[in-house]
């Protein structure tokens, strides 16, 4: 139950593209808007505004545990970055151990991880985002059934996939503008950098230390540094980098905006069989979108494009992260509208399955 006691106020003109509440949020006649977490989009921001929402209301979460999680990894973030400045060897047994009570909390809160993803800071792009991907890594690993070990070992990896990054000059890290040639192959350096730092240290187990060295690389073998393909890539590089593009895309920075969830999660299927293997997307789509947004993946109304060649609109969908949902067969496969649309349910019709989302 709501506490109002508690609820604070959020002036919708004041509020900035890429901000986060930690509590599902109301407006004055006590309506329900968004769940908490939500990142707020100039879309969403304006859809308030348009609707004559002046000020929206919630209750911050109280989670003391994911407070103290969150100062431990700041810490750990903080020591890595002074030790490499003074070319120091760094506690790796500290961080292991932090990520594997960061693994306990993401287990035991299940589909409540996400007050630990709520920090968006320009300054510590770098930490919170670090963060965010083990999170998310360890969740799509458990998901994916990986056993206990791997998936702390996939963690570790993914909070320390970008420790490469705190060897790249800064102006280079958060420069507005486009990169230069120069400066993108100085940013394809980190994954290497990284590797040779981390792999100096005898705890850090061989499934870490590939998600620092290949979380770059590509199911179409164009990425970097090696140019694998698919499977030669390891099983935890290939989830982190699926996290990380996630991440990146619903984090506000100076020179871009914030997807949506949504946005983020449609971005990532268009990159299936570019960057990303693509029963490891099916999987994200099906198993973590239902805790990443609240909506429909594929609303009722949507207009897909089927692998058939056929136009169909969606009917109903069976889940949040449905990507099998019941459709409405529209054109046949050479896009020509014909005179009897019929149903079907994708989830009994293994001959079909979208390919894509049609705008309208």
């Amino acid at each position: 139950m709501e506490d109002i006691e508690k609820r604070l106020e959020v002036i919708v003109e004041f509020m900035t593209p890429g901000a986060t509440l930690s509590g599902d949020t109301y407006d004055s006649e006590n309506n329900y808007l968004y769940p908490a977490y939500t990142v707020y989009t100039q879309d969403i921001i304006n859809t308030l505004k348009t609707k004559g929402i002046k000020k929206i209301y919630y209750t911050p979460a109280e989670n003391n545990d994911a407070t103290l999680l969150t100062q431990q990894a700041k810490d750990i973030w903080e020591s890595l970055f002074k030790a490499i400045r003074n070319n120091a060897r760094p506690d790796m047994n500290q961080t292991k151990d932090f990520v594997l009570s960061l693994h306990t909390y993401v287990k035991q809160n299940k589909d409540r991880f996400l007050y630990l993803m709520k920090i968006k800071d320009y300054d510590d792009y770098t930490f919170t985002h670090s963060v965010n991907v083990g999170i998310l890594a360890m969740a799509m690993a458990s998901k994916h059934g990986l056993e206990e070990k791997l998936v702390h070992e996939i963690g570790l990896g993914a909070f320390l996939h970008d420790v490469g990054k705190l060897m790249i000059p800064k102006e280079i890290l958060n420069k507005k503008e486009k990169l230069t040639g120069d400066e993108f192959e100085i940013i394809k350096k980190h994954p290497e950098y990284g590797y040779e730092y981390v792999a100096k240290h005898d705890h850090i187990p061989p499934n870490a230390l590939d998600i620092v060295l290949y979380h770059h690389e590509n199911y179409n073998g164009k990425g970097y540094p090696q140019g694998f393909q698919d499977e030669e890539i390891p099983i935890g590089a290939r989830i982190t980098s699926i996290c990380d593009v996630y991440d990146a895309l619903i984090t506000p920075r100076p020179y871009k905006r914030a997807y949506s969830s949504r946005e983020a999660i449609l971005a990532i299927m268009k990159e299936t069989r570019v960057k990303f293997n693509p029963v490891l997307v099916s999987r994200f789509v099906r198993d973590m979108t239902p805790i990443l947004q609240k909506e429909p993946l594929l609303p009722v109304g949507t207009l897909v494009l089927l692998t058939t060649g056929e136009v169909a609109q969606v009917e109903e969908p069976h889940s949040t992260g449905d990507l099998r949902p019941i459709v409405k067969i529209l054109t046949n496969d050479r896009q020509q509208k014909i005179q009897r649309p019929f149903i079907v349910d994708l989830t009994m019709d293994t001959t079909r399955s979208v390919k894509k989302i049609l705008p309208r």
